[in-house]
């Protein structure tokens, strides 16, 4: 009596395993039928987003160069100056301070 109930406690237990076995294989398959369509698609439309990025790509690197030579047309216009004021600046710091050195030495004697 003991083993028949084993028997069909465990014939139930494998029953249950056996049909979640089988969702989980129904479930699998169907991810894999989605990922190859996903593939198919994503194969598909793949050329011609490179193809678009590409032209995007050229497209922003000749912006780039026209904006690095106006730059460099501009810097050579305002930052010619500021570097000679900034250089005059410079000198006139230093002789002030060579002065005060002097002035120093002067007033110790």
């Amino acid at each position: 009596m003991v083993y028949e109930v084993c028997a069909l406690v465990l014939t139930i237990v494998f029953s249950m395993v056996g049909v979640y076995i089988v969702i989980v294989l129904h479930a699998a398959k169907g991810l894999v039928t989605e990922a190859k369509q996903t593939l198919k698609t994503v194969n598909e439309n793949l050329p011609v987003v490179l193809s678009e990025m590409q032209g995007a790509f050229l497209g922003f690197g000749t912006l780039t160069n026209t904006l690095l030579g106006g730059l460099e047309q501009v810097s050579g216009k305002v930052f010619g100056p500021l570097r000679t004021a900034t250089s005059l600046i410079d000198v006139a710091k230093l002789g002030l301070k060579i002065w005060r050195i002097i002035r120093k030495g002067e007033s110790k004697t």
